[in-house]
């Protein structure tokens, strides 16, 4: 049996490369000598135009086998003897399919002999004849063969024309190869948009109806008459789609009428309220109209609460750490998962949070590669969210996950840029979260940078898991691994 060859495939953007190389445990174990020791270059194959460059690459990427790679390999490659090494699966399994008589390797140390490769390409390609590069350079810049004095004049330059060109074509491509990252991405940002708008509209029109009504039933439109009978938006909303007149609100009380309200003693107030009403009356025309406008109003909310759910799918499949982790540090009384907000305002949620997050930085992939800190400012930012900043109501919520058992000593720690009541922790808590500074704001930033810290290292797994097989299967983090420590 003879001795085994150890190549390795090496993609440029001017074309296929084989190298020989020692054993590859060996050369990743002891690499002390230069490259040439290790590594002898054996073929290499132009791409004769951008397009034939372009159609080859694609091909790598998809896992497939061009013409040009077929006899390529079979040419170069021994059928028998010989180990050759690849940078993908996919490339790798479609290889052993062909059945050309050898064996294809893609674990980690091929990898560190491409990324050899890669370095010191100019110096261990310059025993080749023909240079890389220089057919397909020549083929792009449609230049024929000119004189010894002015080709030598021209020639660098064209070469750094012509490769500029393949590197641009070649970058475009990629982009085209990501389109189910860039789908992903874009149709959250577009569902995103699409749930603000709607969420604007629905307002507005909320605040014109609730001024057009408070000319008939004040009680229950205005605060200062009586803060605990005054509606929101969506119970407003059923009240009159439902019962738009006060006479027929007392003479359907009895009948269970306010079920819709889900309390009974609200809908005691506002039949008393009813009885004793200063408003004044309302014609048949006008309340037909109010139903209708309040009907239509309930019609698209619930078109928007849909929207809502169909963006919560999308985040999970996409960012399914990134979603666990803010679903369990935001607070339970903030936004109930899965059910409707009694606003129209949808607040925060998991979903909207992450969605926001990728919006403002453009793309998912962006947002994975950007440091903590700058998460961190657009978590903080008041012109990103709405009631103060993202990052600030879920680090509150962050604090009230950290406090499961309260001690006898507690301190109220409470979030005035988000304004949704208090958060009492024991003063040992407080002292580890601020180390030991015990201040309101200084607790609220210390918890605000663990979460930005933590939402980068789940946004980079999410975004680069299909680049590890391990991290393929991984389930999501769980909710122990959100209190700070």
């Amino acid at each position: 049996m003879g001795t085994v060859q150890h190549l390795v495939l090496f993609e440029h953007i001017t074309g296929f490369g084989l190298f020989r190389v020692k054993e590859f445990d060996e050369i990743t174990r002891n690499f002390k000598a230069h490259a040439n020791a290790f590594i002898k270059p054996v073929a290499f194959v132009h791409f004769k135009s951008v397009q034939e460059a372009v159609e080859n690459v694609q091909a790598v990427v998809d896992g497939s086998l061009s013409n040009l790679l077929k006899q390529f390999l079979r040419r170069n490659v021994p059928s028998s003897d010989c180990v050759l090494g690849v940078s993908d699966e996919k490339l790798g399994r479609c290889i052993l399919a062909c059945d050309f008589g050898f064996e294809c390797i893609w674990f980690g140390s091929v990898h560190e002999v491409l990324r050899v490769i890669r370095q010191n390409f100019s110096r261990l390609t310059r025993s080749l004849i023909t240079q890389p590069g220089a057919a397909l350079s020549l083929s792009v810049a449609d230049e024929k063969s000119r004189p010894s004095t002015s080709a030598d004049e021209i020639k660098p330059g064209i070469i750094a024309e012509s490769r500029a060109r393949v590197v641009v074509s070649l970058a475009r491509v990629r982009l085209q190869l990501g389109i189910k990252q860039h789908l992903a991405d874009s149709g959250i940002v577009k569902v995103l948009t699409l749930i603000d708008e709607l969420d604007a509209n629905l307002t507005r029109s909320a605040s014109r109806l609730r001024a057009c009504y408070s000319i008939h039933f004040p009680e229950v439109c205005q605060p200062h008459f009586d803060k605990q009978l005054c509606l929101d938006d969506i119970n407003l909303l059923q009240l009159i789609a439902n019962t738009p007149h006060r006479s027929t609100i007392i003479s359907n009380f009895s009948a269970g009428i306010f079920t819709y309200f889900g309390d009974s003693k609200l809908a005691s107030l506002i039949a008393n309220a009813a009885q004793d009403s200063i408003g004044s009356e309302l014609s048949e025309e006008d309340c037909e109209n109010l139903q209708n406008y309040a009907q239509r109003l309930l019609q698209m909310n619930q078109v928007k609460q849909r929207h809502i759910c169909s963006l919560s799918r999308r985040i999970i499949n996409l960012c399914p750490n990134l979603h666990a982790l803010l679903h369990c540090t935001l607070d339970s009384h903030l936004k109930p998962e899965g059910q409707e907000v009694s606003k129209m305002e949808y607040g925060l949620s998991a979903c909207l949070v992450a969605a926001r997050l990728i919006a403002n930085a453009g793309s998912f992939n962006r947002l994975a590669s950007m440091p903590s800190t700058r998460i961190l400012s657009l978590g903080a930012s008041k012109g990103l969210f709405r009631k103060g900043g993202a990052i600030v109501a879920t680090s509150t919520g962050l604090l009230s996950n950290a406090a499961k058992m309260l001690g006898d000593s507690k301190l109220s720690v409470t979030a005035d840029n988000f304004q949704q009541g208090t958060i009492n922790m024991s003063l040992a808590q407080l002292k580890v979260l601020s180390a030991n500074r015990v201040q309101r704001d200084t607790v609220r930033c210390r918890a605000a940078r663990i979460l930005a810290a933590k939402s980068t290292l789940a946004c980079r797994a999410d975004c680069f898991r299909q680049h590890n097989p391990i991290l393929q299967h991984y389930d999501p983090v769980s909710q122990q691994s959100c209190v700070p420590s």
